[in-house]
C-alpha cells in the first residue's frame, strides 16, 4: 500500500488507469455499507450509502471488526463481490483496496472518489453470477481488475499456514487456483514447499525426532570417541571420568588426543533406553489435530503465486469459463481435464451446502465393424441436447459423462428417458448404450479412475 497524499487513507492499488465502464461520473457512487459505520453517513452528493447487498453498488465498506464469516457471506451472495472494498485495520489484507487510518465521513468520501477508476474497471467486466462458477470468475475478476498476481502469503494462525489474501472469503483458494492453472487461466510461480499432516491435511506441523528403538524423544547428541588401544567406540559420556577420560572396557586413561583416542564423528543416545543411534526417526506432529505423520510418508504441498494468462484475461472479460460456452451459444465439448475441474468444484459446493448432485455414465458398446469413436461423438451430441444449462458433459474411456448439479438420484430417470428416445431415433445401428447412475459420494472416485 502507498500513501495517496491524503494522510488518513492507504490505497492498495494504483487507480490512474480508467476503463471504458459503466460508472456514471455524474451519478453518485453507491457504497454498500456492511454493518454500521463508526461515524455518521457522509453528507456528500458524490457518495450514496446503500444497505442491500443484492442490489447494484459500486464499492463496499466493511467494518474492521467484521468476521470472516460475514465477509464470506458477502462474497457468496452480493450483487458484485469484486467491487473495491474499504475498511479499517488489516483484517482483510490485500483484499482491502483502501484502509482508513482514522474515522470520519470525509475520509470515507475521499477513499470512494480515489477508488472510482477501480470501481469503473470492475463494472466494465460482466456481472459475476451466483452459483458454482462464482469462485473461479471472482478470482479472475479480482486479478484482472487489480492488475496484479494472486500471491501466497504466510498466515501462521490458519491451518494451511499459507493464504491468498486477495481471495479472502472464498473456500479452499489454493485448490481453486490450482484448478484454474491446470486449464491455462493462470501461470504458476513457485513460492514455498511445506509438509502436510497425514490426518487433517494442515501444514502447521512440527518435526519430532524420536529413538528408533523405544520412540522416546529424550535424545542427546554427543561426540563419538574411539579408543585406539582396545578399539572401543562409544558416546563421550561413557568415557568421562572427572576432568578426563577413561576407557570403561580396558580401564586405561586417555592422555593425548590423536595418540590414545580420536573423535571420528557424532552419535545420538537415548536417555530412556540407553540406545545409541546414528539417525533418529522423524515424525511430524500436527498442531491442529495432534496426529503424527512419518516424515517419509508425509505429503509435500507446493504453494505458488498465480499470474493471469492471456486466456485468463479473456475469460474474465467474457465472464465465462472456457469449459462452458458463452451464454446462448449452447454447450461446448469439455476436455477431460476441464471436466474434472468443473465437477470437483460442483461436488465441493454440493457437499458444503448439502445439495444433491448426480453423475450419469453412458457406456457405449460398438458392434462388429463399428467405429467406437464415431458412436461416442454421436452419443455426446445427443446427451448435450438433453442437458440443462449448468450441466457438464464430456467424453472419456469409451463413455459419455454427464454431471447434474441440483439433481438427486431419484430425479435422473427423465433424463435417461430423453436420452433413450434420442438414441433410438438418431444413433446409428450397431451401437448399444448402457447408463449407470453415480451418486454424489462416488463421483470423485469415478473421476480418479478416468483416463
Amino acid at each position: 500500500m502507498f500513501d495517496d497524499g491524503h494522510s488518513s487513507i492507504r490505497l492498495a492499488h494504483s487507480t490512474g488507469l480508467r476503463a471504458a465502464g459503466s460508472v456514471d461520473a455524474a451519478a453518485p457512487l453507491k457504497l454498500l455499507v456492511l454493518g454500521a459505520l463508526p461515524f455518521g453517513q457522509p453528507d456528500d452528493e458524490r457518495v450514496r450509502c446503500v444497505g442491500n447487498p443484492l442490489e447494484p453498488f459500486d464499492l463496499a465498506y466493511v467494518p474492521g471488526n467484521a468476521g470472516g464469516t460475514a465477509f464470506a457471506e458477502f462474497v457468496q451472495s452480493a450483487n458484485n463481490p469484486a467491487v473495491p472494498v474499504i475498511t479499517h485495520g488489516n483484517g482483510l489484507g490485500a483484499r482491502a483496496d483502501a484502509v482508513l487510518e482514522h474515522t470520519g465521513p470525509g475520509d470515507l468520501v475521499h477513499a470512494c472518489t480515489q477508488l472510482a477508476p477501480l470501481a469503473e474497471r470492475v463494472q466494465s467486466l460482466p456481472l459475476i453470477p451466483r452459483g458454482a462458477e462464482r469462485p473461479a470468475l471472482l478470482a479472475l475478476a479480482l486479478a484482472v481488475s487489480r492488475q496484479k498476481p494472486i500471491e501466497a502469503s504466510w498466515r501462521p494462525g490458519s491451518r494451511g499456514v499459507m493464504g491468498y489474501e486477495l481471495l479472502t472469503g472464498l473456500d479452499e483458494p489454493r485448490t481453486l487456483l490450482e484448478q484454474l492453472a491446470d486449464i491455462g487461466l493462470f501461470k504458476r510461480r513457485y513460492h514455498e514447499r511445506l509438509h502436510a499432516c497425514g490426518h487433517c491435511g494442515g501444514c502447521r506441523v512440527f518435526a519430532r525426532e524420536v529413538c528408533s528403538r523405544c520412540s522416546s524423544s529424550d535424545l542427546a547428541e554427543h561426540e563419538l570417541l574411539h579408543h585406539y588401544t582396545c578399539g572401543l567406540q562409544a558416546p563421550e559420556p561413557v568415557f568421562k571420568r572427572g576432568e578426563g577420560y577413561e576407557c570403561p572396557k580396558c580401564r586405561k586413561p586417555f592422555r593425548h588426543y590423536g595418540v590414545d583416542y580420536d573423535k571420528p564423528g557424532q552419535v545420538i543416545s537415548c536417555s530412556a533406553c540407553d540406545a545409541t543411534i546414528s539417525d533418529p526417526d522423524v515424525f511430524f506432529v500436527c498442531a491442529d489435530c495432534g496426529g503424527e505423520t512419518d516424515s517419509e510418508q508425509a505429503q509435500v504441498v507446493r504453494f505458488y503465486h498465480y499470474q493471469l494468462t492471456a486466456q485468463g484475461v479473456s475469460a474474465a472479460e467474457a465472464g465465462v469459463l472456457p469449459m462452458l460456452g458463452r451464454p446462448g451459444d449452447g454447450y461446448q465439448e469439455n476436455s477431460l481435464q476441464e471436466f474434472r475441474v468443473m465437477v470437483q468444484n460442483y461436488v465441493h459446493i454440493a457437499e458444503r451446502v448439502e445439495r444433491p448432485l448426480t453423475m450419469v455414465r453412458f457406456d457405449l458398446q460398438a458392434g462388429r465393424g463399428m467405429a467406437l469413436e464415431r458412436g461416442l461423438v454421436q452419443l455426446f451430441t445427443l446427451v448435450q441436447e438433453t442437458a440443462r444449462k449448468g450441466d457438464a458433459v464430456a467424453m472419456a474411456d469409451g463413455c459419455v459423462l454427464a454431471c447434474l448439479p441440483e439433481t438427486d438420484v431419484s430425479q435422473v430417470q427423465p433424463l435417461l428417458d430423453r436420452v433413450d428416445r434420442l438414441v433410438s431415433a438418431q444413433l446409428a445401428d450397431g451401437f448399444a448404450v448402457h447408463p449407470h447412475v453415480v451418486p454424489r459420494e462416488r463421483v470423485l472416485t469415478l473421476l480418479k479412475a478416468l483416463h
